[in-house]
């Protein structure tokens, strides 16, 4: 292939990286002030755009397209989420133009992106712009975070509608401050939310771009470099949940990359690595849950009430949900005060929020990835997509592009001759 071509290529894919990383509530696209609205449409334009040159090179080539394969799985894509979306709509009328985008459009546009990205075996290089972009942003917020932390004056603030209408404070536009200073094991550090409306948010683009990073991306010469500065920054986010998932990742990688020799050794020894790995693991995670109660107090308690009103809400009606977008379901469900004036009545549990929405056939949506890992037996694919349930348990993610797009671009992965062993 011609050198031109790979760099248009490239264009494409850290294009669509950038503006899918954007995506997930950046402070702009939350701003009343910059049409957040219309700012859904970025995604679906460059992974339109990505799609015109994806194809427009194979076309050059003459590399075959099995256009009956992609129609298949489009096609039975479409039908079964459109079947869902009329019950879901009989149950409870929701913003049709939001659903149509998210739920058929984006998707829709995803599945052809990524089985094409698969046909050029370019589905590293796509992991690779998409973790670079996130590094980027890594880099930059650090910089920033560090003159929030010397308390240099800020010079820019914007309006955005993120748990109620506010102004957020910071640096010539490029890194905001969006949530109060916080505790991290004794130490009072300002929450590093760099270009996104909460930390939360930030912290999981950063995840992800480390466990891709982790698991995809070895042989990259900037490996330990991304990895570091990403966990670097997951720590000045100050997110509990970030922290828990870089924790499991490494154990996971650790143990992958020892499995020949572990399954080498005697028996007594195999128990003795699982029971240092289990105390690892509880010492790992009694250390995190100590650090998010005495910081956040508040939020676990929070997080309880979530967990009963979600649960609940789900039980009225587990098989087909209470309706997209309904979300009176779970808060009339809520402790009452914090349905009082000035409450925190936002729900911060993602799985919860598909099982209310839409039942367990909702949630089969996203774990289909998932069981196709298994039955194909790609164990590091499938602890790859548990990290990123975590993520999505713990976290308000389920509606971002970047989540449905890795869970589209694992199920390409995952099919049967599509996926290179190296992609």
């Amino acid at each position: 292939m011609e050198n031109k071509d790979l760099k248009l290529l490239s264009v494409a894919d850290y294009l669509f990286s950038l503006f899918l990383l954007l995506s997930t509530n950046v402070v702009y696209f939350v701003a009343p002030g910059f049409f957040p609205k219309e700012l859904r449409l970025v995604v679906p334009l460059f992974t339109s755009l990505g799609i015109l040159v994806y194809f427009l090179v194979l076309k050059k080539y003459q590399i075959h397209v099995n256009y009956g394969l992609i129609f298949k799985v489009v096609g039975t894509y479409v039908v079964l989420i459109s079947l869902f979306l009329l019950i879901s709509f009989l149950n409870y009328k929701f913003h049709f133009f939001h659903v149509f985008l998210f739920y058929l459009v984006i998707p829709v546009l995803f599945f052809c992106f990524c089985m094409l990205v698969f046909l050029l075996k370019r589905g590293t290089k796509l992991l690779s712009a998409i973790v670079n972009i996130a590094v980027v942003l890594a880099i930059i917020s650090l910089f920033f975070w560090i003159l929030a932390e010397i308390q240099y004056p800020f010079n820019s603030q914007i309006f955005i509608n993120w748990g109620g209408k506010h102004y957020v404070p910071g640096f010539w536009g490029l890194h905001f401050l969006a949530q109060e200073p916080a505790s991290f094991f004794g130490l009072q550090l300002v929450r590093n939310t760099g270009l996104y409306a909460e930390a939360p948010m930030f912290s999981f683009v950063l995840s992800v771009a480390f466990i891709f990073n982790l698991f995809y991306l070895k042989h990259s010469p900037t490996y330990y470099f991304r990895g570091i500065v990403l966990f670097a920054t997951i720590i000045t986010t100050v997110s509990t949940t970030g922290l828990l998932i870089c924790f499991l990742a490494l154990v996971g990688n650790l143990v992958m990359k020892h499995w020949d020799l572990y399954t080498r050794l005697p028996r007594r020894k195999k128990y003795y690595i699982w029971i240092g790995l289990g105390g690892l693991l509880l010492v790992g995670l009694s250390l995190i849950w100590i650090n998010k109660v005495n910081t956040f107090q508040g939020s676990v308690s929070i997080r309880s009430d979530d967990i009963k009103a979600g649960w609940n809400s789900f039980l009225q009606s587990p098989i087909f949900g209470n309706g997209l977008g309904n979300l009176r379901a779970i808060k009339r469900l809520m402790a009452s005060y914090r349905l009082m004036k000035g409450g925190n009545h936002g729900f911060s549990l993602g799985i919860l929020q598909i099982l209310s929405y839409g039942g367990v056939i909702f949630l089969a949506f996203y774990l289909i990835p998932l069981i196709m890992a298994f039955m194909r037996k790609h164990y590091v694919d499938a602890f790859v997509l548990l990290l990123v349930m975590v993520l999505l348990t713990l976290t308000i993610v389920n509606e971002t592009p970047l989540l449905i797009f890795i869970l589209i671009f694992m199920v390409c992965k995952e099919l049967p001759n599509w996926r290179n062993e190296n992609d």
